[in-house]
């Protein structure tokens, strides 16, 4: 694992992250990247474990969309110095505020029992919480859900 006081390049993990991610993602759907390269608080493996459990959220919420899908991931530095806010961005069904309510519960999913266990945004908002940052999204339904990453800069 990574050590406490492990920094990550975020623009680099964020690459990787949806590299990993692209390969299980529908043709139908556009992923980009985009931000500065970046240190941050937080070891890669955990880092890239986050990015990639909402990069794959945010494909699923894709799926049965009629719309040409499209995932988008993007960071910068915060107005808050030491900041830096990374967005998980879709256009996929958007959530209701019963389900936005309960997103990061553990176990509380919306998936197939074959899709996944539930424990995406919770594990997401641990890993997050333990390199000091916090997780929050917000979600329209029918129109998509922005998933934001406050991290601390290295």
């Amino acid at each position: 694992g990574d050590d406490v006081e492990a920094t990550s390049n975020l623009g680099q993990v964020a690459d990787f992250a949806v590299k990993l991610a692209r390969a299980g993602i529908r043709h139908a759907s556009r992923l980009s990247t985009r931000g500065p390269m970046i240190e941050v608080q937080g070891g890669p493996v955990k880092l890239t474990q986050v990015v990639l459990n909402l990069v794959v959220n945010a494909a699923h919420a894709l799926d049965g969309v009629q719309r040409k899908g499209q995932i988008e991931v993007a960071w910068s530095e915060s107005e808050k110095p030491g900041e830096v806010i990374l967005l998980v961005r879709d256009n996929g069904c958007g959530m209701s505020p019963e389900v936005q309510e309960k997103a990061f519960e553990p176990f509380f999913t919306t998936k197939q029992k074959t899709q996944g266990t539930g424990l995406g945004l919770s594990i997401c908002r641990e890993l997050v919480r333990a390199m000091g940052g916090e997780i929050s999204l917000t979600s329209v339904e029918g129109e998509g859900t922005t998933v934001q990453v406050i991290l601390k800069k290295a």
